[in-house]
């Protein structure tokens, strides 16, 4: 299987994503303006890696919070804590979108899931480019408190 290399793919995605998200004031930015000199006003822009963030954060919430726990808690499915300390981004992309296809392809690390609760197949998702970006981002970024953003190219290199 060919190995995608998810650097330039990640850095073009942020600097789109900051870019459309960025064009212009919303109407939370412009309540935050001030007048204090004519012409000149204060606007308090969101980081785009937090909004990028958020998104993953309600795509989490919409589609995975109801199996797993970003926690290392198990409930319906494995809780998330770690997961690119076992597995790669590529590999849990795949899982996402078809994870039925990687148990009947053999991949020992799916099956292995797939025995250990109840041979119960994980749901399949067609997320893809930002929304599939922003979902991994959230995931690798939710635990780790006050700490910067981590960018899915600096997670640790997993070979599946």
């Amino acid at each position: 299987m060919k190995k995608v290399n998810l650097l330039p793919i990640t850095l073009l995605f942020i600097i789109l994503y900051a870019t459309a998200c960025t064009s212009g004031p919303s109407s939370q930015e412009t309540k935050n303006t001030t007048n204090n000199s004519p012409g000149v006003s204060k606007v308090q822009k969101p980081d785009s890696l937090t909004q990028v963030y958020n998104l993953g954060k309600r795509l989490y919430n919409n589609s995975c919070l109801p199996c797993h726990t970003t926690s290392s808690e198990r409930t319906v499915g494995p809780g998330l804590k770690g997961i690119f300390e076992r597995r790669s981004v590529d590999w849990v992309m795949r899982w996402i979108h078809n994870s039925q296809k990687m148990i009947a392809d053999g991949d020992p690390y799916a099956v292995k899931l797939y025995n250990e609760y109840n041979k119960t197949a994980m749901q399949s998702f067609s997320y893809k480019g930002k929304d599939m970006h922003a979902l991994l981002f959230y995931i690798a970024n939710v635990n780790r408190g006050d700490k910067p953003y981590i960018s899915l190219d600096k997670l640790p290199r997993i070979k599946d």
